[in-house]
């Protein structure tokens, strides 16, 4: 859709337009009275409205949740701020994320809000390439810690056989060496199991979940690497029944990247700890935290670090995608990560996430959130 123009526009001007009309992203375009005075077709699609009558229309006219989102969006705009919604909503079956940006002429007053819409539909493969290949990843550097964590139980369960070989008939020795035998099969078994659980793609499901639950999973899949290097993960859970909406499988993906970005800070170091703490922030926020007193990040780098294929590791170390990965998990939740430096050395990420409380609790009929 074009705004009411035709013959009057400059050729550079009907080019422009030409170009913005046929980009793949909606761009809707504010002014300073909040109506809508451009609209792409992408946007009219995704807003499903007639083309024709968008222009001239105040945001604050239209209904459902781009419209909240728009109001929220440019009040904080309006007063220099960045707006605390800039992220993905549900728009008649799409999922779509929205990007406002603050319109100023040269004085620095304001003059409108631009929005661009991004159907979320056309991101999967791209995003889940990124999953995919920060699993792998992960899992390539494990190779080495799993195989010894299956060879010393397996040492063990060969040496218990071949004594109950050697004494056959000695039930003091076969009841005693049995017992090691199967807890070493189980410890094999929780080994391989969860590298298997965490290679294997699955379809996400959002539900209510335990996110204490997750933190002790992820721990347990990296407790191999971090023995072999010999660094403690310790944690700290004040709220143990606090429940998230969310992927269980993408979340735990998250913490994974995150606790195995600690450890690789930790290589080298006889004395390196990961600390995790998993708390409320507020009633409606949960605060996850994972410390370590490793070689810290510098600064400068602290804005870069989440940006995609973006490493501070040697060559082959790594593929720059895990931080970036688990910002979009993060954000795909509404949660916020930060990364800040320990006094003493070392680096602390802090995740928040919204806390999903069950609508019997408070004896509302509310949906689960988006």
């Amino acid at each position: 859709m074009t705004p009411r123009s035709d013959q009057h526009l400059s050729d550079d001007q009907a080019l422009l337009l030409s170009l913005l009309d046929h980009s793949s992203h909606g761009l809707v375009l504010l002014d300073s009275h909040d109506r809508l005075v451009y609209a792409n077709s992408q946007a009219a699609v995704l807003l499903a409205e007639d083309p024709k009558k968008l222009p001239g229309r105040s945001i604050r006219k239209l209904a459902g949740p781009f419209a909240d989102a728009t109001i929220l969006a440019i009040d904080a705009l309006r007063h220099g701020q960045a707006p605390q919604l800039q992220g993905r909503f549900d728009l008649h079956s799409s999922s779509v994320a929205a990007h406002y940006s603050r319109a100023t002429n040269q004085s620095g007053d304001y003059l409108g809000t631009a929005v661009l819409l991004e159907d979320q539909a056309e991101r999967p493969a791209s995003s889940g390439h990124m999953m995919r290949a920060e699993k792998m990843a992960i899992l390539g550097e494990l190779a080495a810690a799993v195989a010894h964590e299956i060879n010393s139980p397996l040492a063990g369960i060969m040496e218990s056989v071949r004594i109950i070989r050697d004494n056959p008939g000695n039930w003091e020795k076969i009841n005693r060496f049995l017992p090691l035998i199967m807890q070493g099969l189980e410890r094999i078994q929780s080994a391989v199991q969860r590298v298997l659980a965490f290679g294997r793609p699955a379809p996400a499901q959002r539900q209510p979940i335990r996110l204490a639950d997750v933190v002790f999973q992820s721990i347990e899949f990296l407790r191999p690497r971090a023995r072999q290097q010999q660094a403690q993960i310790s944690s700290s859970i004040e709220a143990p029944d606090a429940q998230v909406y969310a992927d269980s499988h993408a979340l735990a993906q998250m913490i994974i990247n995150l606790l195995n970005n600690a450890l690789d800070s930790l290589v080298g170091r006889a004395d390196g700890r990961v600390e995790l703490t998993l708390a409320l922030q507020d009633d409606q926020t949960l605060l996850l935290s994972i410390a370590d007193n490793g070689c810290g990040v510098p600064e400068h780098l602290r804005e870069k670090i989440f940006d995609p294929f973006f490493t501070t590791k040697a060559d082959g170390k790594g593929t720059g995608l895990g931080l970036s990965v688990s910002a979009n998990i993060i954000a795909e939740y509404r949660g916020r990560i930060s990364v800040n430096g320990r006094p003493g050395g070392g680096t602390i990420f802090n995740v928040t996430l919204p806390r999903y409380e069950p609508a019997q609790r408070s004896g509302e009929k509310t949906a689960p959130p988006e």
